[in-house]
């Protein structure tokens, strides 16, 4: 997914079925991607009628390697064409600063922007696993860029909090009722990891 900021870049993005980023800023196994999703920002948004969040994405046919002033170079991505996603992926508080990658699978069931984040198994299972008894799951992650986060502070459900703590292999429920909170805790067993 990439972060589309101006409601330039927005409109050349749309009608040129690309997305462009300065080729510095790629890092990790960007060049396995297959699928790219448009992260449209609030002052894009605003300024084009789009929604904001993510919208619109297509299949990878093509890359370029685009030279720049300055001996700076960036990258180019085109897709075959834009697909809509059946809803839009709300930012609900995070937002996109440059791109991240996650898969076609988690990008068609996300319902909210930080939900994206998720990569470890034990994050999804669980999210999963909360997904069935409500569609009201929110994820709060460390940071608002959701490219930079490090890790899934928790899973808000309502009041309710779950939290995957990995360093003592719990998952911790806190449950909060008229000014009290419990917490109830459950180790997580080898089949988990």
């Amino acid at each position: 997914m990439g972060s589309v900021k101006t409601a330039n870049d927005y409109l050349q993005f749309k009608r040129g079925r690309y997305f462009e980023i300065q080729a510095n800023r790629l890092k990790g196994a960007w060049q396995k991607a297959t699928y790219l999703a448009l992260y449209v920002t609030q002052e894009a948004a605003s300024q084009t009628g789009a929604e904001n969040g993510i919208q619109f994405y297509g299949e990878i046919i093509d890359v370029e390697i685009m030279n720049q002033s300055r001996g700076e170079s960036s990258v180019r991505l085109f897709v075959d064409r834009w697909r809509t996603l059946e809803g839009t992926i709300r930012p609900v508080g995070y937002g996109i600063q440059h791109y991240m990658l996650t898969t076609k699978q988690i990008l068609m069931q996300a319902k909210e922007l930080p939900e994206l984040f998720m990569t470890l198994g034990e994050e999804l299972k669980l999210w999963r696993m909360l997904r069935r008894l409500t569609t009201k799951v929110h994820t709060e992650l460390d940071e608002s860029y959701v490219d930079r986060a490090q890790k899934i502070q928790a899973y808000q459900i309502g009041h309710d909090a779950v939290v995957l703590d990995r360093e003592v292999r719990e998952i911790q429920v806190f449950a909060r009722r008229r000014g009290t909170t419990a917490i109830a805790a459950r180790v997580i067993g080898e089949a988990a990891e």
